[in-house]
């Protein structure tokens, strides 16, 4: 319906961004003052906050797929 939105809440520990939303590789030496990082599996470069967002996105998609009727 039109208008009608759903909120999600990703879990606390979810690694927005610090996974690749091209390849899912998780950057694990990525620090807070990171803003840009390049990403080891497909060479991706990312804009943390694009990213996150990018990966926040999937995981509420994923999550309406698996719970949908």
């Amino acid at each position: 319906m039109p208008g009608v939105y759903r909120s999600w809440k990703a879990d606390r520990w979810f690694p927005s961004s610090k996974q690749c939303a091209q390849c899912d590789r998780l950057n694990h030496s990525l620090a807070p003052a990171d803003r840009e990082w390049t990403c080891t599996g497909c060479g991706t470069i990312h804009d943390r906050d694009d990213d996150a967002a990018a990966n926040l996105r999937r995981g509420l998609l994923a999550e309406r797929t698996t719970t949908s009727t």
